[in-house]
């Protein structure tokens, strides 16, 4: 079947008192088909889905990401955020083409977030955590994805040069119907607040979630509920310079 690759994007919005404002997006790889049916990498043949880990898919979404920052007119108050599996960055070329893609131009790196998956395979983390600090040094904030969904998080928090921290959707949507979860997510933040790290929590799809945060202290929040992915064209329209009323 015969497809072309996107990135979709996804709103990240801040609470604001009774409001949401949008503070970014998460660009999502998409697969379109000629008659414009957006598949995700869950529905790809397992060679596709492989591509996707590769350097030069990487390499392609952050150009691709870049030039979507630039139609939004690199707006200071954006970022976008771009999944790497992290074993990629103990790849060589991987690593050098992204510090050479940094510094070719130093405003390349406005807004741009690079999400680590909790369940990346890291077998050296010291490596790791040295790459992540020189690129972080040369403009790249950084996030640790799906936190809470494995065994590996607190040691990627421990030696990683984080800087966001977004918690698995699965426990954010367990949290808002089971008390045990509930009380776990409110361990997880406390933890994660008193490190100085900022939160994101995904998994954001009804009124029911969003009446369990609003006491806690996080950064931003994502889900269906606010909006789901969407090609450049709609994402751009999605209203980013003004506070969204909650419905």
């Amino acid at each position: 079947m015969s497809t072309t690759p996107h990135l979709f994007y996804q709103p990240k919005v801040q609470l604001v008192e009774s409001a949401f404002q949008l503070i970014g997006y998460e660009g999502l790889f998409r697969s379109v088909t000629p008659s414009g049916e957006a598949l995700c990498p869950a529905q790809l043949p397992s060679m596709q889905r492989a591509q996707l880990a590769s350097h030069e898919h990487f390499m392609w979404a952050l150009d691709t990401a870049t030039g979507f920052m630039r139609k939004l007119g690199n707006p200071d108050s954006l970022t976008i955020s771009l999944n790497l599996p992290g074993h990629l960055l103990e790849r060589n070329e991987v690593y050098e083409s992204m510090l050479g893609w940094l510094l070719d131009d130093e405003e390349r790196a406005r807004g741009i977030e690079i999400e680590i998956l909790e369940s990346s395979a890291i077998r050296n983390l010291n490596l790791v955590a040295e790459r992540l600090d020189r690129l972080k040094r040369a403009g790249m904030l950084f996030a640790l994805d799906d936190f809470a969904s494995g065994y590996a998080g607190l040691s990627y928090l421990r030696m990683l040069p984080i800087d966001i921290v977004k918690i698995s959707p699965a426990l954010v949507m367990s949290a808002a119907v089971d008390t045990f979860d509930l009380r776990l997510l409110e361990g997880i933040l406390a933890l994660l607040n008193g490190l100085g790290k900022k939160v994101v929590l995904e998994g954001i799809e009804s009124e029911a979630s969003l009446a369990l945060l609003q006491d806690f202290e996080i950064h931003g929040l994502q889900g269906y509920y606010f909006g789901k992915p969407m090609p450049a064209h709609q994402a751009i329209r999605y209203p980013h310079t003004q506070t969204l009323p909650v419905s």
